[in-house]
């Protein structure tokens, strides 16, 4: 029931009803202020109840609050099994316990606990990722990997060595090529916000429609969702 939050340049905080206030954890004091490893892009808790936060200069980091131990992942130019960029912006795990983390500029990564296998771009492979930059990530029922970019919406599957590319050119109801979060609720359809407004991935057939009108669209006082 702890509410995790992050921040623009301070760092993460939690809270509880029962605690009735904020209280920033042992990052904070770890990382003695240091900007970059205290904006706090992204946050997610994977199935060990490992929490991993994506920062934006200093990698990702895994904290165990049971053991208070912290590990941090880095890029690094000479390790190609090292993440591909030190600025995530997206953190998702799949249902093999596989985290996935999205990056500004470097791609898409997948990490088994040992290594990080990279997802970039590929000149003239259609099979490849479409964008550089990952903002949504998420799993339908069937085990395909959904991945938003700034470069359209892309599927990969279950083998996951496949790409379909998604994309306001190829599929017209798709609101943008923007993808800025993705979230698959409890009716296993999954929504995609974008900077023109709302998608939706249907759960069976798996087709991407607009989840807005023309009208609603016009009525939002911003697009950006």
């Amino acid at each position: 029931g702890i509410v995790w939050i992050g921040t623009y340049k301070n760092g993460i905080s939690y809270y509880h009803p029962n605690l009735f206030k904020f209280k920033k954890t042992p990052l904070f004091e770890i990382y003695k202020r240091d900007s970059e490893t205290l904006d706090c892009n992204s946050l997610f808790k994977d199935m060990d109840d490992n929490l991993w936060i994506g920062t934006n200069g200093r990698g990702i980091i895994k904290y165990n609050e049971k053991t208070k131990s912290i590990q941090t992942y880095r890029y690094s130019q000479t390790d190609q099994n090292s993440i591909s960029s030190d600025i995530i912006t997206s953190i998702f795990e799949d249902h093999k316990q596989v985290l996935w983390v999205g990056t500004f500029l470097g791609g898409l990564n997948s990490f088994d606990g040992n290594k990080f296998t990279r997802y970039q771009i590929k000149e003239n492979d259609p099979n490849s990722i479409s964008g550089k930059s990952v903002y949504g990530l998420s799993e339908d029922e069937d085990n395909n990997l959904w991945i938003g970019t700034l470069g359209g919406v892309n599927k990969l599957d279950e083998s996951r060595s496949i790409f379909t590319r998604f994309n306001t050119q190829n599929t017209p109801q798709l609101s943008s090529d923007y993808s800025l979060s993705m979230y698959r609720s409890s009716d296993k359809n999954i929504y995609i916000s974008t900077d023109r407004g709302a998608n939706i991935i249907g759960k069976n057939d798996k087709k991407i429609l607009s989840l807005l009108t023309s009208n609603q669209v016009d009525s939002l006082t911003n697009l950006a969702i």
